[in-house]
């Protein structure tokens, strides 16, 4: 289960690689890229769904959270995870995640490095071990909402980066 997330992950790593060989495509595609990326990320906002009354306060745990950890593979990290240990759409997921990866690294190919695959690499998995060694037991629907409410704090970040997306 956990190695369809590891595949989802590679999106974000094969962009990386796909952008060196296109530079000349990445400046006119940003606003198809911002888009694309916004689209993903409601779609997985959605499938995180659950009785709202149950991720509300997850969601504001996650838009605080997002203060301190900006890095938006935390917070697929925590859908992945919740997704894999609530045996929901998993294969659905990974796909998404992986599509992200190539939309996101194409937008924001000046800022991502070696390091910054790495980094992000770290906080994909950070949810994994947490929940996996059950730390927290039975709060996956908290999970859910903290990784809606980073999430929906990404979106923000994404359009507020591209000028065709000012509401």
């Amino acid at each position: 289960m956990v190695l369809e997330f590891l595949i989802a992950f590679l999106g974000f790593i094969a962009g990386f690689f796909l952008n060196r060989v296109v530079k000349e495509e990445l400046g006119p595609g940003k606003k198809y890229f911002a888009f694309l990326s916004i689209i993903l990320l409601i779609s997985i906002i959605i499938l995180n769904i659950v009785p709202i009354f149950d991720i509300v306060i997850g969601i504001i745990i996650g838009v605080i959270l997002s203060c301190l950890i900006s890095n938006i593979y935390f917070y697929l990290g925590i859908s992945a995870s919740v997704s894999v240990l609530s045996n929901n759409n998993i294969a659905l997921l990974s796909a998404l995640i992986f599509i992200f990866g190539l939309s996101y690294s194409a937008l924001n190919y000046k800022i991502i490095n070696k390091k910054f695959l790495l980094k992000s690499l770290i906080f994909f998995f950070i949810p994994f071990l947490l929940l996996l060694i059950n730390i927290f037991p039975g709060f996956y629907t908290n999970f859910s909402g903290i990784s809606i409410g980073g999430l929906i704090v990404a979106i923000t970040k994404i359009q507020k980066t591209t000028s065709f997306l000012k509401f």
